[in-house]
């Protein structure tokens, strides 16, 4: 009986284990073979949907309902005198301008060509469209008439004369085509003249210089500032380019504290200083504030190597400041753009069916579109009131969770890999704690100065920047 039970219980465990392990390699091979065909059928099809594109024509905007024209004002307009006129339209500002170049003109409502006054009825006589080029809105001009357009226009009498560091990076190329688009002269200051000539394709338009210089070290770059009407600071070394150590962390300084400290030298010993310096900041400024909403009035957190950094970068900015200067840092939050930056980074696993928050998904992101950073940028170069500290970030942050769930949605792809904080250490070092932080930023300086965000919500930010379920940037 004993033998009889020994064997049978033998023989019944050695079933349940072959057959439990047979089971697992089966599922876990159909699973696998399930995922990979998934996943090669998905991404050749949107490798075949991107060709297939490639062959269409070019589309006049990535969003239907906003088309932008350039157009000409031949009558007096109602903002007021100045430079740039910042306000808004009003009867009795009507006979106080000259004649004004328009740099855009934004539709809401349905795609119509239009010309004459019935559209900004009483206020403009004569608008003539000279192109169909998309264009970014920045400053808060706003119109009614009696179709329902609402419409925002972007007002110059007087072209301007830039000089812009890292106008080679991600924001820096955005920044100099809307700059050029408006009709501004665009001096760039890269390391090699060369390699930024071709990067910027400055042949195309004689518009455009590229001096050749270091903004860390003192140089002949530094005579380019006089005569400026404005200088835009956004060089420095990136946050994300290699791990930390003592070397990077010196580099991360030198690139922004003492590249600041040289434009402020060059402002102060020019004979004919610009009127502005708008130089960039980061939101890092405010560290890992957690869920507590935080602005321009906030104070550095404590005890962070980001926010020591980033008050330095704006106090050797600020020692630029004149009653011939004024000084606006901007804090630039999460730019969302599919060329590149966080936006980048994050399309390729999602597109591979692995996308996810990084843990814990709940700190907050402060993102913006491109598109309201270059606005921002505008709006501190033309505004007089302009001055300190502006956050450069949407008006409705989101959580990492919720970011990535949206995004997801766009992409038609599910969100479902977290991404461990022990797997960030792991490649990123020391910065893992900044990338797995946020902070809850409000904008409230621009707000307050009237700036309109054209992106103030994420779904339709991200779906103007990806277009189809294969989320190919949009131009």
């Amino acid at each position: 009986v004993f033998v009889f039970v020994f064997v049978f219980v033998f023989v019944f465990v050695f079933v349940f284990v072959f057959v439990f392990v047979f089971v697992f390699v089966f599922v876990f091979v159909f699973v696998f073979v399930f995922v990979f065909v998934f996943v090669f059928v998905s991404v050749s099809v949107s490798a075949s949907s991107r060709a297939r594109g490639r062959t269409r024509p070019p589309r006049e905007s990535e969003d239907p309902s906003r088309r932008a024209v350039r157009a000409e004002l031949k009558d007096d307009h109602p903002c007021g005198g100045g430079r740039m006129a910042v306000g808004r339209c009003g009867e009795k500002e009507r006979a106080a301008c000259g004649s004004y170049t328009i740099a855009s003109v934004w539709m809401r409502g349905p795609a119509k060509p239009f010309t004459g006054s019935p559209i900004f009825f009483p206020v403009l006589n004569s608008i003539r469209v000279l192109s169909g080029r998309v264009s970014v809105p920045g400053s808060p001009y706003l119109g009614t008439g009696r179709s329902g357009f609402r419409c925002r226009l972007r007002v110059s009498s007087v072209r301007m004369k830039l000089l812009v560091t890292g106008g080679t990076g991600l924001i820096g190329r955005r920044l100099v085509a809307d700059r050029l688009e408006r009709g501004d002269h665009v001096i760039v200051v890269s390391r090699s003249a060369a390699r930024g000539a071709k990067k910027l394709d400055a042949a195309r338009d004689d518009r455009l210089e590229v001096v050749e210089g270091d903004p860390v070290s003192p140089g002949s770059w530094q005579d380019a500032v006089d005569g400026c009407d404005a200088v835009v600071h956004l060089a420095g070394a990136g946050i994300l380019d290699r791990r930390w150590n003592a070397e990077y962390r010196r580099v991360l300084v030198q690139s922004r504290v003492k590249s600041a400290g040289r434009i402020a030298e060059a402002i102060e010993g020019a004979t004919a200083p610009p009127k502005v310096l708008v130089s960039a900041s980061a939101i890092g400024y405010y560290g890992d504030a957690g869920d507590v909403a935080v602005d321009e009035e906030s104070p550095p957190a404590p005890d962070d190597f980001m926010a020591d950094l980033t008050v330095q970068w704006e106090r050797s900015a600020s020692a630029a400041a004149s009653d011939n200067t004024r000084v606006v840092t901007v804090r630039v939050g999460i730019v969302l753009d599919a060329r590149g930056g966080a936006l980048g980074g994050m399309l390729r696993p999602f597109r591979m069916f692995v996308g996810g928050p990084v843990r814990p998904g709940t700190q907050y992101l402060p993102w913006i579109h491109w598109r309201d950073l270059v606005g921002i940028v505008d709006l501190a170069l033309v505004n007089p009131e302009a001055r300190g500290p502006i956050n450069g970030t949407g008006p409705n942050p989101v959580t990492m969770n919720e970011f990535c769930r949206t995004l997801g949605r766009v992409l038609r792809r599910p969100s479902w890999l977290p991404v461990p904080t022990f797997a960030l250490r792991i490649v990123l070092g020391e910065v893992a704690r900044h990338v797995a932080g946020g902070a809850r930023v409000h904008p409230a300086r621009a707000l307050a100065l009237g700036y309109e965000f054209d992106y103030p919500e994420l779904r339709p930010a991200l779906e103007s920047l990806l277009a189809g379920s294969g989320g190919s940037p949009a131009r």
